[in-house]
């Protein structure tokens, strides 16, 4: 079905304003990057009339920038890796193996994801009081994959599902 020509230019201009929409702030924060403070704060939206990168100099020198980045890095490279090592094994064993309580422990990892994160959240903060885990790379780590490990096992149950018994037999 084609459309007519009026049809398909108002579709044509919602579609540019929707990704102006969409373009526009991050238009704005590349231009914001290379402009001075001053200019930023006195014409917030304008082309640069200097291109400075004194901003970037400052975020890796005088601020904890890398630091802070670096440490994101160790944190969530090593909460992907202890997921997969602790759910993959227990996807497979959901999706292959046939044991007593299977749908009530498939019912429980839904049921988990159910509830919001906000609630655990005095619990959590007691257990790693106790642990002395509180401000440390090791306790974002444990809550992170402790968190994920639900919907990880789930999702890897359904993937393993779709595998078929005789290719792991060939």
């Amino acid at each position: 079905m084609r459309l007519s020509v009026p049809k398909r230019a108002g579709l044509n201009l919602i579609a540019l304003a929707y990704v102006m929409v969409l373009v526009f702030p991050v238009v704005l924060m590349f231009l914001n990057a290379v402009r001075t403070e001053g200019e930023i704060t006195q014409y917030p939206v304008a082309l640069p009339h200097v291109i400075t990168g004194e901003n970037f100099r400052e975020i890796f020198t005088e601020s904890t920038f890398l630091a802070n980045l670096w440490n994101s890095l160790i944190v969530s490279g090593l909460t992907v890796c202890l997921t997969i090592v602790v759910t993959a094994p227990a996807g497979y064993a959901m999706s292959r193996f046939r044991f007593r309580g299977k749908w009530l422990f498939s019912t429980w990892l839904l049921a988990t994801q159910a509830f919001p994160g906000i609630i655990m959240v005095l619990g959590v903060f007691m257990l790693f009081r106790t642990y002395k885990l509180l401000n440390s790379q090791l306790g974002l780590v444990v809550m992170h994959t402790s968190f994920s490990v639900p919907f990880s096992v789930w999702l890897l149950k359904g993937y393993f599902d779709r595998i078929p018994s005789a290719l792991e037999e060939a």
